[in-house]
C-alpha cells in the first residue's frame, strides 16, 4: 500500500449548528451541502488544497471506535499571526498562543472547534 496524500478528516459533532458556524464562518471553508441518511447526517467543507473536513452528527450512540479522540488538525496559513487575531476576535478559545518552532521552520497557533477538537494554524518558512 502507498498512501498519494491527505483526502479528509471526519470529525464526530456535539453541536452541528455550532461546528458549521465555526468552519464556515470562522475559518472562512466552503460549505457543501448537509446530507442525511436518517442514522446520521454529514456536512463537508472544503480546503483549498483539495481535501476537505466532514463533520458527522450521529442520532444512536457509537461503539466500534466510540471514545477515540483526535489530537489536533493542522492548517496552513499565510499569517499565523492574522490568524491568531482573527479567531481570538471570533471568541475561540486559543490554546498555544503563536510559538515558534525551530525545528520544524514554522510557527503555529492553536484552539479549539467547537467540539473540543484542537486545530493548529501553521506557517512554514525556509
Amino acid at each position: 500500500m502507498k498512501v498519494r496524500g491527505f483526502n479528509h478528516l471526519a470529525i464526530q459533532t456535539l453541536d452541528l449548528e455550532a461546528s458549521i458556524h465555526f468552519y464556515r464562518d470562522v475559518l472562512g471553508l466552503i460549505q457543501d451541502d448537509t446530507v442525511d441518511s436518517g442514522e446520521s447526517s454529514s456536512t463537508n467543507f472544503f480546503v483549498p488544497d483539495g481535501s476537505f473536513v466532514e463533520l458527522l452528527c450521529t442520532r444512536a450512540p457509537r461503539s466500534a471506535g466510540a471514545g477515540s479522540t483526535v489530537d489536533h488538525i493542522a492548517f496552513d496559513v499565510d499569517d499565523v499571526e492574522a490568524a491568531e487575531r482573527a479567531l481570538r476576535q471570533a471568541g475561540v478559545e486559543i490554546v498555544q498562543a503563536t510559538t515558534t518552532l525551530e525545528r520544524f521552520k514554522s510557527r503555529v497557533v492553536k484552539c479549539l472547534d467547537p467540539n473540543g477538537v484542537v486545530l493548529a494554524f501553521r506557517q512554514d518558512w525556509g
